[in-house]
């Protein structure tokens, strides 16, 4: 019966309300089997602050500074477990079970939270308090009293990240490949590719006749084919001269590999080139070759003669055949022009200008005018020459890459080259006309003192000549 009247004046109490424990003053202990705050364990904790009324404050003021511990009052809604500890229950509108993760925990959908009501067991826990309105939320405590949620456990792999270990693979497998290859490659090269023996050096001769007079490198390509090594990396030893005909020996030497005492012939195989001039005499004159030879061009000596015998007792104008032969036996014919005439000139006044040249300005060019004087005191015809004579035969040479047929800077006439002097010289017979229009001159003097006076006012000296 008292067990009844207890039960019934447990349950009694108001509805939906969540009791707030007192905390303890200072100096007080902890009462075994009544619920307590956390704070009094591991520190000190905020209290949630709850706007719902309260049960009234029924418990006795302290007498003497002596605290009586305090006896929860039944209430509805709750219910007393064997130990005599108030069991809250759920109320109406529990709170969701949802909670903050602790700092540090990962947030996902999988996250487990603990639900807001507590064990009672627990080291006095608290209970939630439940929120005021709609728009405040209060967070759950966890099954240890405090509020926030409990890390959730791992999640399982979803299906992209299986594809993508299963796309590694391939690429695991495709690495493990090509690193074995990569160690095959490097046993087999130290054990096979890098004792293979160097290439064979192999020294073919090619070079065996060369032209009288021509230009040889000492260069190991010209004078022998080479395999196995560049050919800029072999030596030529040789005793050749390519001025003078004859057997000569040559040597190539490539490293370790040499190809000695090959044979080499200088021969003369090209005819000679011939460049005649015209010549006039008066009748019954002897006449020689030489007169008729303006140039030869050949690397050896040559020799000269009339194909006929050649007669002036008569006057006019004939064709000569020349023939002009090397040391070799090489044969060149030229026909010159020779003039048979009683107003031939007596000898030759020769007037020399000095200048320079754009185009070569290393070379000293010289004009020299030719006049053949006739018994008479005038001019029978008029030879031009123009010399350029250059300091080096590099200069020289190119030069006479520049030359054109009959025409040499500009200057017409037939081109003469000598490599002995470094000379070039243009040739040409200058008419009446040609020479009034070379000095703007007209009539252009035809006496020899007026001829002379010109040219010396003008810079230029004069000198007599035989022929």
């Amino acid at each position: 019966m008292n067990n009844n009247n207890e039960n019934q004046n447990m349950n009694m109490g108001v509805p939906n309300v969540v009791p707030v424990p007192p905390e303890p003053m200072v100096g007080q202990g902890l009462t075994p089997g009544v619920p307590q705050n956390m704070g009094n364990m591991v520190g000190s904790m905020p209290q949630p602050v709850s706007t719902i009324e309260t049960i009234p404050n029924t418990f006795e003021q302290p007498v003497n500074n002596v605290v009586p511990n305090p006896v929860p009052q039944p209430m509805e809604g709750l219910q007393l477990n064997p130990e005599g500890i108030v069991a809250p229950t759920p109320v109406n509108n529990p709170m969701p079970n949802v909670a903050e993760p602790l700092m540090g925990a990962p947030l996902n959908d999988q996250t487990v939270l603990n639900s807001g009501t507590t064990n009672m067991n627990n080291f006095g826990a608290v209970p939630p308090v439940a929120p005021p309105n709609n728009n405040t939320m209060v967070p759950p405590t966890n099954q240890m009293g405090f509020m926030g949620g409990v890390p959730a456990p791992p999640l399982p792999p979803t299906n992209n990240e299986n594809k993508k270990q299963k796309i590694s693979k391939p690429i695991l497998i495709a690495l493990i490949v090509v690193l074995i290859l990569a160690v095959g490659f490097g046993v087999y090269y130290f054990l096979f590719a890098s004792k293979k023996k160097a290439p064979q050096v192999t020294i073919t001769p090619v070079l065996s006749e060369v032209e009288l007079g021509a230009e040889v490198l000492l260069d190991a390509s010209v004078f022998a084919k080479v395999t196995g090594m560049n050919a800029t990396n072999c030596k030529v030893d040789t005793n050749l001269d390519s001025n003078k005909a004859g057997t000569y020996t040559y040597t190539v030497t490539c490293g370790n590999k040499v190809s000695a005492d090959n044979k080499i012939y200088v021969k003369d195989t090209q005819a000679p080139e011939v460049i005649l001039k015209d010549l006039i005499v008066t009748p019954n004159t002897m006449v020689k070759v030489e007169d008729f030879i303006a140039e030869i061009v050949d690397a050896s000596t040559c020799t000269s003669e009339f194909r006929a015998p050649v007669e002036t007792n008569e006057e006019g104008e004939f064709e000569v055949d020349i023939i002009v032969t090397d040391a070799h036996g090489n044969e060149s014919t030229a026909t010159g022009i020779l003039v048979v005439s009683n107003n031939a000139p007596q000898y030759y006044l020769s007037c020399e200008e000095v200048g320079i040249t754009n185009q070569f300005e290393n070379a000293t060019v010289t004009t020299q005018y030719k006049y053949g004087i006739s018994a008479s005191g005038e001019y029978y015809n008029i030879e031009k020459n123009v010399i350029y004579q250059f300091s080096s035969e590099e200069e020289f040479l190119t030069a006479a890459d520049t030359i054109l047929p009959n025409e040499f800077d500009g200057v017409k006439g037939r081109v003469f080259k000598n490599i002995e002097t470094f000379s070039i010289r243009i040739n040409r017979f200058l008419k009446d006309d040609d020479i009034s229009n070379e000095f703007s001159l007209s009539p252009f003097p035809t006496s020899e003192f007026e001829i002379e006076s010109y040219h010396n006012e003008n810079g230029g000296t004069c000198t007599i000549l035989n022929s």
